[in-house]
């Protein structure tokens, strides 16, 4: 007969694990490290911290790293973002995303991502003095606005102002309100990624100049 000492440890051992794999799972494993401190839902953090979906995550004059399976992330200062768990979502600042998972970013109205799946993929995405910034560093970048979408070629990014969006109507002939703010691609400009440094702001310069994200895992 097993004992009942047994029994209780093989419990306790099973509980762990199961209660393990829950937030690895819901984290989808992703460590923050800051430079210095940072915000995670209005609580400043200046260790390193797991993320979970919808974590909401604000940089102050120092940027900060994340890690997760298969991409690796720079967060430039004065930037905010919104984490999940195979894209993420840019509010202000910018972030550089090196991935082997076409991990995707949003901004606005748009959604970027990484043109060729199980490819190495390294790209900045910025939002700065009214202009965005998306830059494919390495590999192409496809980026849509829900209707249109367009290719940004390695080496090349797209700058935009951010400007009011119009009204639109849905199938049944309703007109939809406007989504506020954002990019229209159709006044997009599509420059050498080598002269964006020049007229960025904080977290773009220090995206392009000052930090890579190191290689991430292929796990």
């Amino acid at each position: 007969m097993t004992s009942p000492i047994v029994l209780k440890v093989v419990s306790a051992v099973v509980t762990v694990v199961f209660s393990f794999a829950a937030v690895a799972s819901d984290s989808a494993g992703a460590i923050v490290l800051p430079e210095k401190t940072v915000s995670i839902n209005g609580n400043a953090v200046n260790g390193s911290h797991a993320l979970f979906k919808g974590d909401l995550i604000q940089t102050n004059d120092r940027g900060a790293t994340i890690a997760s399976t298969g991409s690796v992330f720079a967060v430039g200062p004065f930037s905010s973002l919104e984490w999940g768990i195979d894209a993420t979502v840019i509010r202000s600042g910018g972030i550089s995303v090196k991935t082997t998972k076409q991990f995707s970013s949003s901004i606005f109205n748009l959604k970027v991502r990484p043109q060729k799946p199980n490819a190495a993929g390294e790209y900045v995405v910025a939002v700065e003095n009214e202009r965005v910034t998306i830059g494919a560093k390495v590999g192409a970048l496809n980026v849509t606005d829900g209707n249109a979408t367009i290719t940004i070629p390695e080496g090349r990014a797209l700058v935009a102002p951010v400007v009011p969006l119009p009204s639109t109507e849905d199938q049944q002939g309703t007109v939809k309100a406007p989504a506020n703010v954002g990019v229209a691609l159709a006044h997009a400009d599509i420059v050498a990624i080598t002269v964006l440094a020049a007229g960025g702001g904080a977290a773009l310069v220090y995206l392009l100049t000052n930090r890579a994200p190191s290689s991430p895992s292929s796990r």
